[in-house]
């Protein structure tokens, strides 16, 4: 499939549909949290999965990704991405403790991040789901931090990257309101070729 054809008829509906997820994301996430998140997707495109690696400006900069596989009438893989720092601030709103706490990564620490992914890509996949009137469902998320290159090569590496045509790129912008933060986060949604089919097909736009 040439994913060039898709940059102006499909963008459009998947966008629409990660902005419904980031508004459900949010809601769940500002109830986990206690106070209000807004989660909003200002770009969204579509990355030939060769050119994946390129993505992350410096390739070495260690940076976390939650890796979700879904199931159901389409499969594929979500990686959410953030740097570092930006997982260790949301680690330390949710566990509500002071920002200048140690930076490791302990158990507590990667399963509040798995939790946060988990919030995020459900409500996406979810959205999809509704939309597309498809069955969609994540599985347990799998969390690596690592330097870009390695992390984003993971992506693909844990099953067939030659089924797997087209990533799309939705990027994330998090804004928290009680510590009047905002960062961003990349949602990297890999669906294989014939769920990418199902998906423009059930779009009308095949």
């Amino acid at each position: 499939m040439d994913i060039t054809n898709l940059e102006n008829i499909q963008l459009d509906g998947i966008r629409e549909i990660a902005n419904i997820g980031s508004g459900h994301s949010a809601s769940a996430l500002s109830q986990i949290i206690g106070h209000k998140v807004m989660i909003n997707v200002p770009e969204v495109k579509i990355i030939p999965i060769e050119k994946i690696s390129s993505l992350w400006v410096n390739p070495k900069e260690i940076i976390t990704g939650i890796l979700l596989d879904f199931l159901g009438d389409i499969t594929g893989k979500t990686l959410l991405l953030f740097t570092k720092d930006d997982a260790k601030y949301i680690i330390d709103i949710l566990l509500e403790r002071d920002s200048n706490s140690a930076s490791l990564f302990g158990d507590m620490e990667q399963s509040s991040l798995k939790e946060v992914a988990n919030i995020v890509v459900s409500a996406y996949l979810s959205a999809l789901g509704t939309f597309l009137e498809l069955m969609v469902v994540p599985s347990v998320p799998a969390l690596v931090i690592d330097d870009a290159a390695s992390v984003l090569t993971s992506a693909y590496l844990s099953g067939d990257a030659e089924n797997i045509d087209a990533v799309f790129c939705i990027k994330t912008q998090f804004e928290f309101i009680k510590g009047q933060k905002e960062l961003e986060g990349y949602m990297l949604f890999l669906p294989d070729t014939d769920s990418l089919k199902t998906i423009l097909k059930s779009l009308h736009l095949d």
